[in-house]
């Protein structure tokens, strides 16, 4: 994979991992255990697609 393809890749992921911790929080703050579950689940597939990129 082209390197300028890959740093764009993990510059798009890091922004939605940033968005994603950012509604967690607010989740918490209003008490909605669901919805912060799913952003944890979220998260953790951001991670490993970050590492697999990381990996190339």
């Amino acid at each position: 994979m082209d390197e300028g393809v890959t740093n764009y890749a993990r510059k798009e992921i890091l922004e939605a991992m940033y968005k994603s911790v950012e509604r967690m929080n607010q989740h918490v703050v209003e008490n909605n255990p669901d919805a912060t579950l799913s952003e944890q689940h979220l998260q953790v597939n951001l991670r490993r697609n970050f590492r697999e990129l990381q990996e190339r």
